[in-house]
């Protein structure tokens, strides 16, 4: 008999009769076949980045015993409006994890190949199935807590099994794991890559520190911390969301703050450390500075401004009306320039590798790592849209909505702001791929301009325009729009400068005039003297 057949045998056996008897049983008949032929092998593809951190040598599953507050959900269903304006973008379309989708028909199929990996790692692995049962039946009512609805349609031993599965095709997915790669490879290339998309559905998620634990237990040594986050980034820091390639962090989030797959994606992508705590450093240098231009008041002034004007500098401070700036095509008429930011960056880095000095700095740009210059120069990185680049965003813009307590977390709302500020019709994606601003791969630039347009859909971002990330670019936008002498040097550059032809007919006309005033001169002075 093959040696997968034993696999086989268990799943005919549960097609027949719709699920097993019980959890015990499932998981006692995998020992008990996988220990007829036992087949040793390495279940870790290496590609993980030696952590700096501390190793846990005792048992690894100490790495996954985090506490967690049972009284508030960290996997939610997405809203009526939101589904209502998109539901397939919500909906898995090859792979359900978690139980919000789980049994739907099209998604059978990954069902076996979830059983039949298991089964496999259970045999190289030489572990015991029902270890992996007793380790999640011991966190199951925790788990239950996670998720936003009542989950009384699985009994403990189906969900608990589901956990197992799921959990364990997600570990084993992004260690690479041979078998589960052959299995795949059946697949059309266009749905193995559905399967990573859909682990970043809102609604297809599993609690982390489930990850943690079970990879914990296949990987069976000393643990890393930061061992299966650098799994995950190094997956999807590169080609699977929609812009520049993200640059490794100096520090994963601890453990105990990722909720689940989602959540460590999204804190990962979101705007360089760099930038944000550039704001924050220049906030305090502001402070610092205005503290000590009031030190140097006298003490009568000072009481003086505090009794009288001190609440209305209060309330001037607080107020700071929301700006907003036009589309793509009518910000360049009115002078605004759009640049690739991360080509600019590509050639600064080509030439600081020549020797050249270059001022500003190097490497590559965040998605949201948005400049606008003095000159009137938008640099904006890189945006592809493809299939699936809605889907992202949508989910991740869901999953903005439900964080609470943090004045700097709606990055992505915020982009999305921008780019349905910057985009309302086919004209204006047509100006940003001219730029290589957008990369469309969709091909109707009208397509892209309606998808932007329908993002903002019942997406509310944050009240006080101090918090939206954009709000100085938006205010120098809107400065520079409103000088005259911006538009008249835009619209004289347009008509009279836009190409060589077009300025070589210039000059040929003020020549031609200059030739016909002084000719007329001369005229008028023979005249007056015609000696």
């Amino acid at each position: 008999m093959d040696s997968y057949d034993d696999v086989r045998i268990i799943m005919d056996s549960l097609d027949n009769s719709g699920k097993p008897s019980s959890l015990e049983r499932f998981s006692s008949d995998l020992l008990h076949q996988a220990s007829d032929q036992v087949i040793a092998g390495d279940l870790h593809n290496n590609y993980i980045r030696k952590p700096k951190k501390k190793s846990l040598e005792e048992d690894p599953l100490q790495l996954c015993e985090i506490s967690f507050d049972a009284n508030s959900w960290s996997i939610y269903k997405v809203p009526s409006p939101l589904r209502e304006v998109n539901e397939k973008a919500y909906e898995p379309n090859v792979i359900s994890i978690g139980p919000y989708h789980h049994g739907k028909e099209h998604l059978k199929t990954m069902e076996v190949i979830k059983r039949n990996c298991f089964g496999r790692m259970i045999k190289q692995s030489k572990a015991e199935a029902q270890k992996f049962v007793s380790a999640i039946k011991t966190i199951e009512k925790g788990v239950r807590k996670f998720y936003e609805q009542p989950l009384d349609r699985f009994d403990s031993d189906t969900f608990v099994e589901m956990m197992v599965l799921d959990g364990c095709f997600i570990v084993l997915l992004f260690q690479k794991n041979d078998y589960l790669v052959k299995n795949l490879r059946r697949l059309k290339k266009g749905t193995r890559m559905e399967i990573f998309y859909d682990l970043l559905l809102l609604e297809n998620q599993l609690p982390f520190f489930v990850l943690l634990k079970l990879y914990g237990m296949i990987k069976m040594s000393n643990v890393e911390i930061d061992e299966f986050p650098t799994l995950v980034f190094s997956l999807y820091s590169k080609d699977l969301l929609p812009g520049p390639e993200i640059c490794l962090p100096k520090k994963f989030p601890e453990p105990k703050n990722i909720k689940h797959l989602l959540g460590f994606v999204h804190s990962c992508w979101l705007p360089s450390g760099r930038k944000r705590h550039f704001k924050e450093a220049e906030a305090k240098a502001n402070a610092k500075a205005k503290a000590k231009a009031e030190a140097k008041e006298p003490i009568a002034q000072r009481l003086r401004t505090f009794i009288c004007c001190g609440r209305e500098q209060e309330e001037e401070g607080s107020k700071r009306s929301w700006k907003f700036i036009r589309c793509a095509t009518e910000l360049e008429e009115a002078g605004i320039n759009f640049v690739n930011k991360g080509k600019e960056l590509q050639y600064k880095e080509w030439k600081h590798k020549k020797g050249e000095e270059v001022q500003g700095k190097k490497g590559k740009a965040s998605l949201f790592e948005v400049d606008f210059t003095d000159d009137g120069t938008l640099k904006i990185p890189t945006l592809r849209v493809e299939d699936n680049t809605e889907r992202i965003l949508r989910n991740f813009l869901a999953y903005e909505q439900f964080l609470r307590g943090s004045k700097s977390t709606y990055y992505i709302g915020d982009y999305v702001t921008l780019m349905d500020s910057l985009i309302n019709s086919g004209k204006d994606v047509q100006l940003l791929c001219n730029r290589e601003i957008v990369v469309n791969s969709l091909g109707d630039d009208e397509v892209v301009a309606q998808m932007f347009n329908k993002l903002g859909d019942f997406i509310y971002p944050s009240d006080d325009f101090n918090n939206f990330y954009y709000a100085d670019i938006f205010e120098k936008v809107d400065k520079h729009c409103k000088k005259r002498r911006n538009i008249w040097k835009a619209k004289l550059k347009q008509d009279y400068f836009n190409s060589p032809w077009s300025f070589i007919s210039v000059v040929a006309a003020v020549v031609l005039l200059l030739l016909t005033m002084v000719q007329t001169v001369f005229s008028a002075l023979s005249y007056v003297h015609p000696q």
